[in-house]
């Protein structure tokens, strides 16, 4: 019998005799395959289309009896309890459904929530392995599909149903291989390839109580992050972790590097150190001037953030004041343009100035110009029609260059629309095309970036305000007009006239000259407005009676009720005119203070009477 030294160098000699071979068959240089290692998964799906057949199913235990666990996706909610429960109502209770259980979607859940988009097997079968599939069938049309089948027989689709399942079983076998060595980074933290992935493996191991590998995972997360908001919040919790671990050195280092960040995202570290010394140091000198300098720092930034709100303020204002040195005949032109036209001004603008241009067409159809807005994109794909002849169009573009905007003044240029146009370039496209340019120019925007619309928004919009104030006083526009046309609201109550709110005809206490007094006080309580006008034959307005005038009546004269009303009246009471506005009757009483105001004619005959009650209920004060 051979020895076992003598086994080895005849295996040996074989390979290499069989290496010989192989390279009098190839050319060299040649690789020769020694050993091959081959690994493969066997996918096994099994239906029953009928009970009959979903019973032998739940029968076939035996085939699972060499497993010795169960590994699914949601299957702790779902799978298995539902081929538990089936397998109770058929009298089967194999012992392979009692076996361990591993579900793989809360182990997801933990490590990539936040971090995809959800944690759908499909989800991480294309974000962690990089799969795509194609021809796949909806899981949630899987149901209606089967359904199909059971009814007609016809298989249709379902062959991309059990393609579909069995690449869902493929997909679980690499991703529980995945979450074992995702678990190995306990160990070694650089098996973990993203910052999401270490970030969402340090809360799971922390919530473990393997605190050193969550810090560990997060210092790995801190290395592969860029700098950012993200770093903040990382930081914090990795100073969190070495606290709960009383590495207190280390957390130390943290916070002292974040309390030299704006205090809006360094508080918490101020907070901590403070703590720190106070607690644990045993340095309450320390802790207290901590205190203070975060105090301080609060005090700074809010200075720092006043004079950062104040100079956008002043740019704006600048912006405005500026207007004023650029205004000229065209403006006067712009003005004379409009009122000669019989139709409407179209104010139209894009992004910014166009939500500009929708508040000027409000403001100027309130005062009196007939207005409207019209989105420039709309108006090149079919909008076109809602302007008319006799119309005028506002434009409004600060760069002048909007293509948009460019395409509707050269079609409204074949029309015959005259176009007003303000920009803050007087030579762009834009003002070149129009009719009439308005200089909108500004030295720079209020945004520190010089970038966003600020300042040119809010100049565009004082001096569409001036040209429509200009409109106004133009046409005559008065109070009345004004109220017209804002009958609802605080603006529009205001604006009624005593007319509107007077008590006329029967509703007045009216008494003449010669009514007993009980018949006046009868008046008044009838009426309830607390007052009594005495009037002659012809209505003209004599005297009046208050209840304040009852109440000192009774005081100085016990023969009240034997007198009449020309005997106790109060001579020339307070008037208005029925035309006056609402707020002039309160202005009146307010001043002389009154409860009631009569309202006569020029001749000062009676015509109703109002009552600060009335006024209450418009809320005007």
């Amino acid at each position: 019998m051979a020895t076992q030294a003598q086994q080895r160098q005849l295996i040996e000699r074989q390979v290499l005799d069989a290496i010989d071979q192989l390279e009098d068959v190839a050319q060299p240089p040649c690789t020769a395959a020694v050993l091959q290692r081959v690994a493969y998964l066997v996918v096994s799906q099994e239906y029953g289309v009928d009970p009959p057949h979903q019973l032998s199913n739940l029968g076939r235990g035996e085939r699972l009896e060499g497993f010795g666990m169960f590994c699914t996706f949601n299957g702790k909610s779902f799978d298995l309890p539902l081929l538990r429960s089936r397998g109770v109502l058929n009298r089967l209770r194999p012992a392979v459904w009692r076996r361990p259980h591993i579900d793989l979607l809360h182990f997801s859940r933990r490590v990539w929530r936040g971090v995809f988009e959800n944690v759908r097997l499909g989800t991480l079968e294309r974000e962690v392995f990089g799969l795509t599939r194609a021809q796949d069938v909806e899981s949630a049309l899987i149901p209606s599909i089967w359904m199909d089948y059971a009814r007609t027989g016809h298989c249709g689709r379902l062959p991309l149903v059990v393609h579909h399942n069995a690449q869902d079983i493929v997909t679980l076998g690499a991703l529980m291989a995945r979450h074992f060595a995702l678990l190995d980074t306990e160990k070694e933290p650089r098996l973990a390839e993203s910052v999401g992935e270490c970030l969402g493996l340090a809360r799971f191991f922390e919530s473990e109580g393997n605190l050193a590998a969550a810090a560990a995972l997060t210092e790995r997360a801190l290395e592969l992050m860029e700098p950012g908001a993200e770093e903040e919040s990382t930081l914090f919790a990795l100073a969190k972790l070495y606290r709960r671990q009383e590495q207190w050195e280390k957390a130390v280092e943290i916070w002292q590097a974040l309390r030299k960040r704006p205090l809006s995202a360094s508080l918490e570290a101020w907070i901590e150190l403070a703590k720190f010394y106070e607690h644990r140091a045993r340095n309450v000198a320390e802790a207290r001037l901590l205190v203070y300098q975060c105090l301080r720092q609060m005090e700074i930034e809010d200075e720092v953030r006043m004079v950062m709100g104040r100079n956008p303020v002043s740019y704006e204002a600048a912006a405005i004041e500026g207007l004023v040195a650029q205004l000229d005949e065209s403006f006067e032109q712009a003005i004379e343009l409009i009122l000669e036209r019989p139709g409407r001004v179209v104010c139209t603008g894009m992004g910014k100035s166009g939500l500009v241009m929708k508040k000027v067409a409000a403001t100027l159809a309130s005062t009196g110009t007939p207005a409207f807005f019209l989105h420039p994109a709309e108006a090149i794909h079919g909008d076109l029609g809602m302007i008319v002849e006799g119309d005028v169009v506002l434009a409004a573009s600060y760069s002048g260059t909007t293509e948009e905007l460019l395409r509707l003044v050269e079609i409204l240029k074949r029309l015959g629309v005259p176009v007003i146009v303000i920009t803050g370039n007087a030579k762009s496209p834009l003002a070149r095309h129009a009719e009439i340019h308005l200089s909108s120019a500004i030295d720079q925007e209020a945004c520190p970036l010089n970038l966003a619309p600020t300042a040119s928004t809010t100049a565009t919009l004082a001096l569409c305000d001036a040209l429509a104030m200009a409109l106004l006083e133009a046409r005559g526009f008065t109070p009345e007009d004004f109220a017209r046309l804002h009958p609802g609201g605080q603006l529009g109550r205001r604006l009624l006239k005593v007319r509107e709110l007077m008590h006329a005809g029967e509703a007045i206490p009216r008494v003449s000259v010669a009514t007993p007094m009980p018949e006046v006080i009868y008046e008044m309580s009838r009426k309830k407005l607390g007052i009594a006008a005495i009037a002659d034959a012809g209505g003209r307005l004599l005297g009046c009676i208050s209840d304040g005038d009852l109440r000192r009546l009774l005081e100085h004269d016990g023969g009240l009720l034997q007198k009449t009303a020309a005997e106790c009246m109060r001579e020339a009471p307070r008037t208005i005119a029925a035309e006056e506005l609402a707020s002039a009757a309160l202005q009146q009483m307010e001043a002389h203070r009154i409860t009631s105001l009569f309202v006569t004619d020029e001749l000062g005959r009676l015509e109703g009477v109002v009552h600060l009650h009335d006024l209450w209920r418009l809320e005007l004060f």
